[in-house]
């Protein structure tokens, strides 16, 4: 392969709850304004329901 094939670039993923705020603003939206100031290719937030961690204990989200 040659070095015009390779794709150079870096994944960040960051995992935080959702109403959490830095500097009076959401975490997630602050993270994308630092992410644009610094040039990066893109940035995206998505929002999960549900899940479980290394304890495996699971989170939903709740409606009521």
């Amino acid at each position: 392969m040659t070095r015009e094939n390779l794709i150079d670039g870096v994944h960040l993923r960051f995992y935080t709850h959702a109403h959490t705020k830095h500097d009076g603003m959401l975490l997630s939206e602050w993270l994308l304004e630092q992410a644009k100031r610094h040039k990066l290719g893109g940035g995206s937030v998505f929002r999960a329901v549900a899940g479980f961690g290394r304890h495996r204990v699971l989170h939903e989200e709740a409606f009521f």
